[in-house]
């Protein structure tokens, strides 16, 4: 007879952490969808019998695993383009992956406090997934938030990924974690009996429901397809704020976007194309501005604002064509990357880390969509489409998705591809395609069940033209957001969490 190792044993803890570091595997670019069932597994199985602080130790080995290999890319932003040297960027980095380990670490302790004693297997099945899924919502927001790796970006591409326009996300994920949280039961508690057979029941009938979303439309087309053209200029990050090349920089934009003459109806350049505030720009780009205005076309632009009444700035997308409208400002700011928290007490960090965009100001947070002629844009900048309630609020006027990204920040890592994968998901909750236009890629067409129809190649110039067509109606997840999904979790979480606590009581007296 083989005997496993015992809970508490180091051979578990060693197995936490390869279980953290293959679960990344599950997400762009690697994409190996059965990576996070697998590694949920062995992970949830490793808690069982722990105490709360042998388990939160537990937890916090896989997270280190986790994030260690999942946003590793943090090192090449801060080495290469932070400017810092090699040891602080080392240093910011490990201490980023300890902090976001502390996630995991609170699921570990939450599920050995609360789920540790006699509970009925089906009840396991349900706290699990449950539980882990409610703690990558609060990683969303806490703090500012950061929703990266969360489990239900692994339904993409699967037949589970329709399922986000009606429960987001997260309830995507959700119904993913149904496997692994019965396999993880089981191996726990091998039960061969009608408990058994009933949750894995349970699991399949949520799963293959799910799955038959994807015969179902919640929008409609509206209108007739827009002709847009997407400009990758391909600035290397380290001279893109140098001002000696800004009127190189955007004379190769302005090229680009004449390349095989103007057959489009609009034009997207991407985050910070104009790294100047846009009212220095005019003698550079002013000429093709008014080319396009004659010619009835449109061109969303990105770059810098700046306030004269209130002496602030802001990360902005403008109809430069028709600069009478109101521009979209970023809200949503990357801690260090846009501004400096407890600026306080890390001001010396300017010192050793030169981010170039760390003082801008937060836009509006209910921001009107654009206008494009008829059509209504939905515009979201960077990091910001990573949360999709905070996109939701400019649905359902919106016909049509734009981001505009620079992630030349990471270089050549696995973050592009993950950023790219989690807009996919923003088009299938919100039921609209999505213009995605980037500095050196992933520049893209996403239709409005996530798939892929164009794409341009990364770190060269390129131009991307497309034709795309608006969409109306909404989806049950624009009207709800993450709000009944999340109240789904909590009694997920709180029902056998009471049967735990009573069957305690019971054992107790």
């Amino acid at each position: 007879m083989i005997t496993l190792p015992a809970p508490h044993s180091r051979w578990r803890d060693g197995l936490a952490v390869f279980a953290g570091a293959l679960y990344p595997l599950g997400f762009a670019p690697i994409g190996f969808r059965p990576a996070v069932v697998v590694a949920l597994v062995l992970f949830w199985w490793s808690l069982d019998g722990l105490a709360p602080r042998r388990a939160a130790a537990r937890g916090y080995l896989f997270g280190l695993g986790l994030f260690g290999v999942g946003v590793a890319w943090v090192y090449e932003s801060l080495r290469y383009f932070g400017e810092a040297i090699a040891a602080v960027a080392l240093l910011g980095t490990a201490a980023f992956i300890a902090v976001a380990a502390l996630y995991t670490a609170l699921f570990a302790w939450l599920w050995a406090r609360g789920f540790g004693g006699p509970l009925p297997f089906a009840s396991r099945c349900l706290a699990l997934p449950s539980l882990w899924v409610l703690v990558e919502w609060f990683r969303g927001w806490f703090l500012g938030g950061f929703p990266w790796l969360v489990s239900g970006y692994a339904t993409l591409d699967t037949p589970l990924d329709a399922s986000a326009a009606v429960v987001g996300v997260y309830g995507a994920g959700w119904l993913l974690l149904l496997l692994p949280a019965w396999l993880a039961c089981l191996c726990s508690r091998p039960a061969v009996g009608r408990a058994s057979a009933a949750a894995l029941v349970v699991a399949l009938v949520f799963t293959g429901g799910a799955a038959q979303l994807r015969l179902l439309e919640f929008t409609s087309p509206v209108g007739e397809p827009l002709r847009v053209r997407m400009v990758q200029g391909n600035i290397e990050q380290g001279i893109k704020f140098d001002p000696d090349n800004l009127v190189p920089s955007l004379a190769r934009y302005v090229s680009l976007s004449k390349q095989g003459g103007a057959d489009y109806d609009v034009l997207v350049w991407p985050e910070t194309a104009v790294p100047a505030f846009f009212d220095q720009v005019g003698p550079v780009i002013g000429g093709f501005r008014d080319d396009l205005v004659a010619q009835g076309r449109h061109w969303l632009i990105g770059g810098f604002s700046f306030d004269w009444d209130t002496r602030r700035v802001f990360n902005a997308v403008r109809l430069i064509t028709d600069p009478a409208l109101p521009e979209y400002r970023k809200h949503h700011l990357v801690p260090f990357g846009e501004y400096l928290p407890f600026r306080g007490l890390l001001d010396a960090l300017s010192a050793i880390i030169a981010v170039p965009m760390s003082d801008i100001s937060a836009g509006p947070t209910q921001p009107e969509p654009l206008h494009l002629g008829p059509v209504r844009v939905a515009v979201s900048i960077c990091y910001e489409d990573a949360f999709g309630e905070e996109l939701i609020r400019q649905l359902p006027v919106a016909n049509l998705l734009v981001n505009v990204s620079n992630d030349a920040w990471f270089g050549d890592s696995w973050a592009p591809a993950q950023h790219h994968e989690i807009a996919r998901m923003r088009t299938i909750e919100t039921g609209r395609p999505q213009l995605r236009a980037t500095n050196t890629g992933i520049t893209s067409l996403v239709d409005h069940r996530g798939r892929v129809r164009e794409s341009g190649p990364s770190f060269v110039e390129a131009v991307v033209d497309v034709d795309v067509q608006p969409r109306e109606g909404t989806t049950p997840y624009v009207n709800g957001g993450n709000v009944p999904v999340v109240l789904v979790l909590v009694l997920g979480v709180g029902v056998p969490g009471v049967l735990a606590w009573r069957r305690r009581l019971a054992y107790t007296v």
